[in-house]
């Protein structure tokens, strides 16, 4: 997937990274995994754990480029457990 650069919004660029803003989920967080390049953009995959390391599977977000104020969309969030 070529770079793009989004500035604004859920996703950020920054010194080379993506950075993926979620809610607040109490004792719960997301830790990034790795991502995966698809055809039309890239796959953001984040274990879904608590602050006792339990296992509540993967979050796993899709974002591609789209010509608008933050340079991408997300067009899907699935969770697998």
């Amino acid at each position: 997937m070529p770079d793009f650069y989004p500035t604004e919004g859920n996703v950020r660029y920054n010194n080379g990274f993506y950075i993926i803003s979620m809610s607040n989920l109490g004792d719960e967080k997301c830790v990034f995994s790795n991502t995966i390049n698809t055809s039309d953009g890239l796959d953001v995959v984040f274990i879904h754990t608590d602050s006792t390391n339990s296992d509540f599977g993967t979050i796993t977000c899709h974002i591609k480029p789209y010509d608008n104020e933050n340079g991408y969309i997300i067009t899907s969030i699935t969770r697998e457990q």
